[in-house]
């Protein structure tokens, strides 16, 4: 199951990374700099 959560969490650093936006943990969740989507 670590490993899972490890390539979920590389996956959603490496779209963020391409999508020119660094996702920071907010809470118990993910907060985009994009709110607009």
């Amino acid at each position: 199951m670590k490993r899972l959560a490890i390539l979920v969490t590389l996956a959603v650093a490496l779209g963020s990374t391409l999508g020119g936006c660094i996702i920071v943990p907010d809470g118990g969740g993910y907060h985009h700099c994009y709110d607009g989507y």
